[in-house]
């Protein structure tokens, strides 16, 4: 029974509080990491972060956006997720990986299966069909982040300037 758990290297430089005991994350819980009621936004590990920071920014075009951290795939915790699209009908998943074969498009298949009747909009923000710059600038700009994040909420609900 082997088990494979991986890290974000760009998460080592982050700092915070550790859990309390009583708070340890359990496996394939999704916690809510910011309420909402226009859009959720879904991550996973540093994509957390991204989110929240854009939940900010998108607050200041009164745009309430609901973070979900997904914590793990495997159990993945869909019924987070279809709570909180019932609660916001749309639903924007982000991902650093590609769009084909990724997480996010398994995630979205879920959600469909089970809650299409709160569906008015879902979509992904994935990375390019192309390989992985090496060098740590152009990844940052690869990878989707608060920006990424923002523009496309903005640009899905139609409210100009991002």
């Amino acid at each position: 029974n082997p088990v494979i758990f991986l890290e974000h290297k760009r998460l080592y430089s982050v700092k915070g509080k550790p859990p309390q005991d009583d708070e340890l994350p359990q496996l394939g819980r999704a916690a809510v990491a910011r309420v909402g009621t226009d859009v959720t936004v879904v991550a996973l590990s540093r994509g957390v972060g991204d989110a929240l920071v854009a939940a900010q920014r998108l607050a200041e075009h009164d745009i309430s956006a609901e973070v979900i951290d997904l914590r793990s795939l495997r159990p993945l915790d869909t019924g987070t997720v279809l709570a909180s699209l019932a609660r916001t009908n749309r639903l924007l998943v982000v991902e650093e990986g590609p769009g084909l074969g990724g997480w996010a498009a398994g995630l979205m298949g879920a959600v469909a299966e089970a809650g299409l009747h709160d569906i008015d909009d879902v979509w992904a923000l994935t990375t390019p069909e192309l390989p992985v710059p090496y060098s740590p600038t152009l990844e940052d700009s690869f990878l989707p982040g608060a920006d990424a994040i923002t523009a496309a909420v903005l640009e899905r609900l139609g409210v100009s300037g991002a």
